[in-house]
């Protein structure tokens, strides 16, 4: 099945490596206008490999998101889809389970959950308004 984004925006966190920067290959190669968010500075050197625009942005703060969202937006003047793969260990590779504290914790929350929370946040109020059901 050949499923194809000509002309959507699309966002993928996480995209530096690994499942988003796949996941950002697969879209920019079905027409999609990919947007690449990492907090890792090596994102700039994926987009400019893949021939995209990319940001790197630290998505387990709150107005961060936000912000790129914002920044998108408004020059794209839409956004259809999020594919949000940030997260991971959070740097914590070395750390065995008997170490583990609350801040780690926090950390690994920030990375894969609230990161999440916070993209879906700052992009419903724009892709609700667009009616867009993913299928025409």
């Amino acid at each position: 099945m050949d499923i194809r984004f000509d002309g959507r925006v699309l966002v993928v966190s996480g995209g530096a490596q690994g499942i988003g920067q796949a996941m950002a290959v697969a879209f920019r190669d079905s027409g999609a206008r990919v947007h690449l968010i990492d907090r890792d500075p090596k994102i700039l050197e994926v987009g400019h490999a893949l021939e995209v625009p990319a940001h790197v942005v630290d998505l387990s703060k709150q107005y961060a998101s936000r912000a790129i969202v914002g920044t998108i937006f408004a020059k794209e003047e839409r956004l259809d889809v999020l594919a949000l793969a940030a997260g991971g260990i959070a740097g914590l590779s070395g750390l065995g389970l008997e170490e583990s504290d609350d801040e780690n914790w926090d950390r690994i929350m920030s990375a894969n959950v609230k990161s999440t929370l916070w993209m879906a946040q700052a992009a419903a109020p724009i892709m609700t308004g667009a009616n867009w059901d993913g299928l025409s």
